[in-house]
């Protein structure tokens, strides 16, 4: 069987790259495409895939993605009519549909057009019940086009059983459509460090409670913040992620709630020193 990926979110660095190592900075679904790509192609020894992408300056192994060889080939698209997935990619899937079985795309989005049976994966649809921590512009393109790629696909994943009763509920398709499969866990290299090592590198000199995810409305972060100020104590609280969309409220927060001095905002950790965080924290 041939399997075409779209591989538009493990390419793109939206939230450029790491000084460190010159990866790109990937978060959400840009880290979930990436991880499945990898795992993939360490763990699937009987398909061939073809990785849809963008045409970029470097080649998918900079970025960390797996070498080509004949089961696993990268084909570049230009982006010339406009939104990549739904008009590029359509457009070139239209001409290699004799080549492929199934696509899969693990980003939210199908392709206007899709001449081949789709699998999407959809992480949640958080924006129909809580529309107002949505930018008008993406609120708009995720209810009019996830909507119509959940209608169009053959299979939808997603990756909680509450996702799936929410897909199933608000657009009405059959339970045995949606399927649910969990995140994994990241094989990473652990260095551990000490409280010592935290308050030098990150400035976390107390016990401190800690959260990590992109600053965005939907991540209920501000109300963390409101909740953390009313505990009498000497504690920190310590915010680890990128900024999202609409994050001025949530980075005032601190200062609103009275309590600037407690909350630590930290955007630049590495996935290696990331378990050190976790393992120091009272809880998270």
């Amino acid at each position: 069987m041939t399997i075409g990926i779209n591989g538009y979110e493990a390419v793109v660095p939206r939230f450029g790259f790491d000084k460190e190592t010159g990866l790109p900075v990937r978060v959400g679904s840009s880290e979930y495409v990436f991880q499945l790509l990898v795992n993939l192609n360490k763990l699937d020894n009987t398909n061939d895939y073809r990785i849809y992408i963008p045409s970029i300056e470097l080649n998918p192994q900079e970025l960390g993605l797996p070498k080509e060889n004949e089961r696993w080939l990268y084909i570049k698209i230009p982006n010339k009519l406009g939104p990549w997935t739904l008009s590029d990619l359509s457009r070139k899937l239209s001409k290699d549909k004799k080549w492929l079985d199934v696509f899969f795309s693990p980003t939210h989005y199908l392709p206007l057009f899709t001449p081949i049976p789709c699998v999407i994966s959809i992480l949640d649809v958080s924006y129909l019940y809580f529309p107002e921590l949505f930018k008008k512009k993406d609120l708009y393109k995720l209810k009019l086009w996830g909507g119509y790629s959940i209608k169009k696909a053959k299979k939808v994943l997603t990756i909680s059983k509450s996702s799936k009763n929410d897909i199933i509920n608000e657009y009405k398709v059959k339970p045995e459509k949606v399927a649910v499969a969990y995140p994994g866990i990241r094989d990473i290299l652990r260095i551990s460090m000490k409280k010592e090592d935290l308050a030098e590198k990150f400035g976390i000199k107390k016990d401190y409670i800690l959260f990590v995810g992109t600053i965005q409305p939907r991540k209920n972060i501000k109300r963390l913040i409101e909740a953390f100020s009313r505990l009498k104590t000497d504690l920190e609280l310590v915010v680890v992620g990128k900024k999202g969309w609409m994050y001025e409220g949530i980075l005032n927060a601190p200062k609103e709630y009275g309590i600037p001095e407690r909350v630590r905002f930290l955007d630049t950790v590495t996935n290696e020193d990331l378990p050190s965080l976790y393992k120091n924290a009272l809880c998270f």
